[in-house]
C-alpha cells in the first residue's frame, strides 16, 4: 500500500509492506523536492563595521566582502532563498550604500551587457538573476 500526503514543502511517500508489519512500523520515506516559496519576510542584519576584516573593509562593508566573486550577503541570502524564503529585508548599517548600489544594480552586475555608444543602449544577455524581493 502507498499512502501519499502532503506535509509543509515536501510530498512524503510512505510505503507499507508486510514485513515493515511484523518488525514494527518501519516506514521508507522519499522526500520530493517541490518547494514552494515560503510567505515571510528574512531579515538579515547587514551593518557590521568589520574591523577583523580591516584590508577589506576599508572600501567596501563586511557582508560585501566576496567569496567565490560573489558577496558573503548573496551567498547568505542563496541559503535561505534555497529554503523557500525569497523575500529579504536588509538592514544596512556601515557603508549601506555599497549593499544598495550592488542589488539595485544587480542584473548589471551578473549578466554579460552591451551598451551602445551612440546612444547610451544597454542590452543584457545571459540573465539569470534568483527570484528574491
Amino acid at each position: 500500500m502507498v499512502v501519499r500526503s502532503t506535509h509543509g514543502r515536501a510530498r512524503i511517500v510512505g510505503i507499507f509492506s508486510l514485513a515493515s508489519k511484523l518488525r514494527g512500523w518501519q516506514v521508507s520515506y522519499e522526500v520530493l523536492n517541490e518547494q514552494k516559496p515560503i510567505l515571510m519576510k528574512t531579515v538579515i542584519l547587514a551593518g557590521g563595521l568589520g574591523s577583523r576584516l580591516a584590508e577589506e573593509t576599508v572600501i567596501r562593508p563586511k557582508p560585501m566582502v566576496e567569496i567565490g566573486g560573489r558577496p558573503m550577503l548573496w551567498h547568505i541570502m542563496n541559503l535561505y532563498a534555497a529554503h523557500g524564503f525569497n523575500d529579504f529585508v536588509v538592514a544596512c548599517g556601515y557603508k549601506g550604500e555599497v549593499v544598495k548600489e550592488y542589488f539595485s544594480n544587480f542584473h548589471l552586475h551578473n549578466a554579460d551587457v552591451c551598451i551602445r555608444l551612440r546612444d547610451g543602449q544597454v542590452e543584457l544577455h545571459n540573465n539569470r538573476g534568483p527570484d528574491w524581493k
